[in-house]
């Protein structure tokens, strides 16, 4: 299996990542979101829940979406503007909505020392807005609140 690139757009206030669905591809997209970040925000605890919300959510497509094939593609959009940053994240796997999935007990998750299991509580707990929709595939947008987050610029 030949392992695919990832392409970018980058436009002023705008990143978007193409990508296919394979883990070997996760290193180089937080590399990127992070570099985009950086270059446009100083608050470090907004850049790590925004990575931390990509890696997790983009973890999680390529591991259950169920693919037909390793090239299905993923894609990752962030755009900035005065009042948030907006992340969007799109695939192409089996319809699957994170605002239904039960969360898990994480006291008794820590007293059971399992392993894995939180992505989806991870990122509805670092971001302020999400919607979910399925049309052609899932669709998952988030928000971080500038007037939530301390002095993002």
């Amino acid at each position: 299996m030949m392992e695919q690139e990832i392409k970018i757009e980058k436009k002023k206030n705008r990143m978007f990542i193409f990508m296919p669905a394979q883990l070997s591809c996760l290193t180089l997209l937080v590399y990127h979101v992070h570099n985009f970040l950086s270059e446009n925000l100083e608050n470090r605890k907004v850049i790590f829940k925004i990575q931390l919300a990509v890696d997790e959510i983009v973890t999680n497509i390529i591991k259950y979406g169920q693919h037909p094939s390793d090239s299905y593609p993923i894609t990752v959009a962030i755009r900035m503007n005065k009042k948030d940053i907006s992340l969007k994240i799109r695939d192409k796997g089996k319809a699957f909505n994170p605002l239904e999935y039960e969360l898990p007990d994480i006291e008794k998750h820590k007293k059971e020392k399992k392993k894995g299991g939180l992505g989806i509580y991870l990122m509805r707990s670092v971001m302020d807005k999400i919607e979910y929709k399925y049309r052609e595939g899932n669709i998952l947008n988030m928000k971080i609140f500038r007037k939530n987050s301390i002095s993002l610029n």
